[in-house]
């Protein structure tokens, strides 16, 4: 018998105004999904990404596929169950969210899993960089410099993102940023954008702008004194929740956040639960504690940088 998992991956972060944290959202989420009997039977599996808009008034609208599962019956599934989401806190303008929704039928092979993982990649890939394109075209520069910023988090090495990243920098008169992404592909050994280099880019490899947090950086980031003395910190700095220990619970929840370029850590979120609020709170606060890291560096200097963590909660 194939068992299913059903993981949710969201895009942005968010708060609705009728639940305590974003892990109670996911749950929301989780518990309503149901995987569709007809793709069940026919081993049907996907990954679409849902876009919807959040109003000033918290409400949900113009919910629709950006990218198709490729099974009528996973995409309506997903559409249904962002659709029925209560409504969130008011804001004080409009705001987009894409949500990519993963159906996957197992246990399968480190084969099958890295080939749909891949296709998948491939997919979101294209989507970003086609937006980008056509934002561009349409002179909505800060639309197209986020599809093209998503399209090199999948993808670092991404030539054709890379040469437009800088285009749409330059159009926006940021010559160094704009030199900053053209020198990236020199550095990847290509030579499409030189012609650029030479007339714009002063022979210095330019300044990052401070804006741009990356997800993969010649230099990564690291906790002082290196992955041991992390996990001591957080064993010492970790109080297991009482009611979670009285009941036996134990899980894993990973936890984002951002390395800045003073190694302070910001942004922190939850990016999967642990499927208990008390553990998800609880890692959330060990790491927002974390002391100052080593940040990341490209081209030796420092950045702002994504780091994704695991927190195991197990009880002995």
């Amino acid at each position: 018998m194939r068992f299913l998992i059903i993981i949710l991956l969201f895009a942005s972060s968010w708060s609705y105004s009728n639940c305590l944290s974003q892990s109670d959202s996911i749950r929301y989420i989780s518990r309503k999904i149901v995987y569709p009997q007809d793709a069940k039977e026919n081993g049907y599996m996907g990954k679409p990404l849902v876009g919807f808009w959040v109003d000033t008034s918290g409400s949900i609208g113009d919910v629709k596929i950006l990218i198709s599962s490729e099974h009528a019956s996973l995409d309506n599934e997903a559409l249904r169950v962002v659709k029925t989401m209560p409504k969130w806190k008011s804001t004080n303008k409009n705001v987009y969210y894409r949500v990519p929704v993963t159906f996957m039928l197992g246990p399968l092979k480190e084969s099958e899993k890295f080939a749909f993982e891949n296709k998948w990649k491939i997919k979101y890939l294209d989507y970003y960089y086609n937006e980008g394109v056509r934002l561009f075209k349409e002179e909505k520069s800060e639309d197209a410099l986020f599809h093209f910023n998503e399209a090199l988090k999948i993808y670092p090495k991404d030539i054709d993102a890379l040469y437009n990243m800088g285009t749409v920098f330059y159009k926006k008169n940021n010559i160094d940023s704009a030199c900053y992404f053209w020198y990236q592909i020199k550095s990847l050994g290509k030579n499409d954008a030189d012609a650029l280099i030479n007339k714009y880019c002063s022979a210095d490899i330019p300044r990052i702008d401070s804006n741009i947090v990356f997800t993969v950086v010649e230099e990564m980031p690291g906790y002082p004194g290196g992955p041991n003395e992390m996990m001591r910190f957080m064993q010492k700095t970790m109080i297991y929740p009482a009611e979670a220990k009285k009941k036996g619970i134990s899980g894993k929840t990973y936890v984002k956040f951002i390395i800045e370029e003073t190694g302070e850590i910001t942004h922190t979120i939850l990016l999967r639960s642990s499927g208990n609020e008390e553990l998800d709170n609880e890692a959330l606060r060990v790491v927002s504690s974390f002391p100052p890291w080593k940040p990341g560096k490209q081209n030796g200097k420092p950045v702002r940088v994504y780091f994704n963590l695991p927190v195991n909660f197990q009880l002995r």
